[in-house]
């Protein structure tokens, strides 16, 4: 199982991390799947279909962040 800080090495940002870390400890199933399917790389989509309170909200964020860096990158 992914801990938050684990994202570090995904190409989450530190300042990121640091916040997420600071309410959240590990990953869910889904945020873990999501994660190795691509979500933080930029280019991948990812369909997230889980239950209430089952994380896809840290997903979304995951996916608008990396989304942010990258336009406003360049």
């Amino acid at each position: 199982m992914l801990s938050v800080d684990d994202l570090a090495s995904f190409g989450a940002p530190r300042a990121l991390v640091d916040l997420w870390s600071a309410n959240v400890a590990e990953l869910t199933d889904i945020q873990e799947k999501a994660v190795r399917a691509g979500v933080l790389d930029g280019a991948t989509n990812v369909l997230a279909v889980a239950p209430t309170s089952s994380g896809k909200t840290l997903i979304g964020e995951l996916a608008a962040t990396k989304c942010f860096l990258g336009v406003h990158a360049a």
